[in-house]
């Protein structure tokens, strides 16, 4: 089940837009018919969104341990590159993100620029 609620009609749109190919994939490990209410699944989200990542890019966080940085330190641990928006996050997450080795980047663009460069 979607969660929350309200969202039921996008996670609708989303699996009829996908007949056909391409097909639209809606990825979670729990069954169609269970609540997703309680947060400790958001890490699950989390863990499965960074996992199939090759790069992370993350803006706007405020909290130094918001579930953001947790999305960073799992890229960080599966050695997938992290950049960040600099001047969009708080001082202490900028602190944390550039602890955890996370790149302060201008814009997505930048970013871009510097993966080819490797």
């Amino acid at each position: 089940m979607p969660h929350p609620l309200e969202h039921t009609d996008l996670y609708t749109r989303i699996i009829q837009a996908g007949e056909g190919y391409p097909a639209n994939v809606i990825l979670s490990e729990y069954g169609p018919k269970e609540l997703v209410a309680m947060s400790p699944k958001y890490y699950d989200r989390n863990r499965i969104t960074t996992w199939m990542s090759g790069v992370v890019l993350t803006h706007g966080i405020e909290r130094a341990n918001s579930g953001a940085i947790h999305s960073v330190i799992l890229a960080r641990h599966a050695q997938i590159p992290v950049f960040f928006i600099a001047g969009t996050v708080s001082q202490d997450a900028a602190a944390k993100l550039a602890m955890l080795g996370a790149r302060a980047v201008n814009s997505p663009d930048q970013m871009v620029e510097l993966l080819q460069k490797k």
